[in-house]
């Protein structure tokens, strides 16, 4: 076997520090990835000190600065914005045979680890405490909704409508699971907000089913809601705090029969809490933003 001379460990040496450098080098200047005719902020407010938000603008492929856009707010974009905005952008493609109008989707999102985005989001999307329960007290920071509505009324709608030219009067909000949950509240007790909601497997069944109560109090003193409502469940969702509160909820909302109201509820077989979420998103931006360029 023929010896390893010391100019040849000096050439193996020289080739491995060049590979190390050239690897290394390459890992420091890959940059992140980033998503198409997307724009973002920090948003800071007095609803949350020292807590900014991360707002994401998704803006279709031809936007144009002169016309005006319905916006939707996503809540859970920290998990949520690629999906939503891809969906959105095959849903726009298509010329005279797109799905649905432009749109603009603005995430919020707290840019932060997973563990901080599942405790802040009970903690915001959620209008209540729940302390009566094995679940609600899965959840003890429960009970901010209202602040974080108001965060979105006063501080996030009046900078989105600065930035960007938008049809306020078409404005909506998609939630799914708490987040359908907060998007159902504001339903009923901030009609102004928003006119289209798409809510998504909601856990009605928090503080009592808390909703139910209350579009039971509206319904007493409101027979006109002049929404576009589309809500869905699927089959393997948690039976007890999704599926069976829903369904009520469906049910009465048929019942009642709203003047004005374009209220569209979907079952999907075969999918889990999870996997019915993009199905539904698909589902109901086609039926809330559906184009009549066709």
């Amino acid at each position: 076997m023929k010896q390893i001379t010391i100019k040849s460990r000096k050439l193996i040496a020289t080739v491995i520090f060049l590979v190390f450098i050239t690897t290394s080098s390459f890992a420091q200047t890959t940059d992140l990835v980033q998503l198409k005719n997307t724009e973002q902020f920090v948003l800071e407010s007095d609803y949350f000190k020292d807590e900014p938000f991360t707002i994401q603008v998704c803006l279709p492929v031809n936007y144009d600065s002169k016309k005006s856009y319905p916006v939707v707010y996503l809540l859970d974009a920290d998990k949520s914005i690629g999906m939503a905005k891809d969906i959105a952008d095959w849903l726009m493609w298509g010329g005279s045979r797109k799905a649905i109008h432009d749109i603009i989707i603005v995430g919020i999102a707290y840019d932060k680890d997973d563990n901080t985005w599942w405790i802040n989001r009970s903690r915001d999307y959620l209008p209540t405490s729940d302390t009566l329960t094995e679940f609600g007290k899965a959840f003890p920071k429960a009970g901010g909704g209202d602040n974080f509505l108001d965060f979105i009324q006063f501080t996030l709608v009046p900078e989105i409508d600065k930035k960007y030219n938008i049809n306020s009067t078409e404005n909506g909000i998609i939630g799914f699971s708490f987040g359908g949950t907060l998007a159902t509240y504001a339903l009923f007790t901030r009609p102004e907000l928003f006119k289209n909601f798409i809510i998504i497997s909601p856990g009605f069944s928090w503080d009592n089913s808390l909703i139910l109560t209350i579009e039971k109090e509206f319904y007493q003193d409101h027979k006109t809601l002049n929404k576009k409502v589309f809500i869905s469940i699927s089959s393997d969702d948690p039976e007890v705090e999704v599926k069976s509160p829903t369904t009520i909820f469906i049910n009465n909302m048929i019942d009642r029969d709203y003047k004005g109201l374009e209220f569209i509820h979907e079952y999907f077989e075969n999918e889990t809490h999870p996997s019915g979420y993009p199905r539904a998103l698909t589902t109901g931006l086609r039926k809330i933003y559906m184009s009549d360029e066709k």
